[in-house]
């Protein structure tokens, strides 16, 4: 009896770990734009947007949520009240990440205030969304530490 019971709980075991395995948030892609490239789960989109006087364009969460993005010199530097910020380094430039105090309700995204320089000057970054899930919100955090900028110059 006690070996069925061994047996039947290493097979559960077995199970719940193929189980996680295969739901894991791993599964992700590499979006391209051009003027930088970010690691976001596989069922997020890439949407092209036309801009004025920056590099503007969206990524597509779901059909209810998405996160902005704006590279060039007027870029929203994230500021607003009841956020949370985190000081770190993205791709050897110097970058603040933002949350809002109540999950759900603010900004979630990066902000990164020189990538490099241009005709127009200091070109800035930020990419975020608004009143996301919190599992989204964490998402999107994970992928703004994916941001690799290339070496060109930005309009």
């Amino acid at each position: 009896m006690k070996l069925f019971i061994r047996l039947k709980t290493t097979h559960f075991f077995c199970i719940f770990a193929l189980l996680l395995a295969s739901c894991s948030p791993k599964a992700t892609q590499l979006l391209d734009f051009g003027q930088f490239t970010i690691k976001v789960p596989k069922h997020w989109q890439q949407v092209k947007v036309n801009g004025i006087d920056s590099y503007v364009g969206r990524i597509k969460i779901n059909d209810q949520e998405a996160a902005g993005f704006d590279l060039g010199a007027y870029s929203n530097r994230l500021n607003d009240k009841d956020q949370l910020y985190e000081y770190l380094t993205i791709d050897n430039k110097k970058a603040k990440i933002v949350r809002p105090m109540i999950s759900g309700k603010g900004t979630t995204g990066v902000y990164i205030d020189s990538i490099g320089y241009s005709n127009i000057g200091r070109v800035r970054f930020q990419l975020s969304g608004r009143n996301l899930t919190t599992a989204n919100e964490e998402l999107l955090i994970k992928a703004c530490k994916t941001l690799k900028f290339n070496n060109k110059k930005a309009d």
